[in-house]
């Protein structure tokens, strides 16, 4: 499983004891975040995480192969809600959702949440018209039904984004044989 935008790695450390037999990466952009993270990896003695510092398209142009990836989790990616940022909206680009469509296993899944509706609306619109991606409803959850869209229950930003009363936004996309 890779989780983009990882942050302090909270997600998947909550996964990971459950799974020891499956890899986790996490993706951050942010250097601090990553050393935080790693020192949580090893209180926790979870040989099966990993966090990798730098920009998610280029890290996983660089570092996965393709159909590699059993799930990439994209929770709470920043909107750039303003007209200027729009371009800075990663995951609603036709290129990055080919790689990663073409780094997710067959079956594999992308699971996205969001506070910003407008955004995830964009980014299943981009995924949608990926000839390889398709909006799944049906199960969703990875390692047996130990990771999904609602465990564990929240991000810390989705937490803070709960206590503010947003509502927060979910889809997934798998990937075609």
């Amino acid at each position: 499983m890779v989780d983009i935008g990882a942050a302090r790695a909270r997600y998947f450390l909550a996964v990971a004891p459950a799974l020891p037999q499956c890899d986790f990466v996490g993706i951050e952009v942010r250097k601090k975040r990553v050393e935080k993270a790693l020192e949580k990896i090893g209180q926790a003695g979870l040989a099966n995480c990993r966090m990798i510092f730098g920009e998610a398209e280029k890290v996983i142009r660089d570092h996965f192969q393709a159909a590699s990836v059993a799930a990439f989790t994209i929770l709470f990616p920043d909107p750039w809600p303003k007209k200027r940022h729009l371009k800075r909206r990663t995951y609603q680009r036709p290129e990055v959702v080919d790689r990663l469509a073409r780094t997710l296993e067959p079956g594999g899944l992308i699971l996205l949440k969001s506070d910003s509706r407008p955004y995830l609306d964009a980014i299943c619109e981009a995924m949608a018209a990926h000839p390889r991606l398709g909006r799944s409803d049906g199960d969703l959850s990875i390692g047996g039904g130990v990771a999904s869209l609602d465990r564990p229950e929240e991000t810390k930003y989705e937490a803070l984004w709960k206590e503010e009363g947003r509502e927060i936004h979910r889809a997934a996309f798998r990937r075609s044989l």
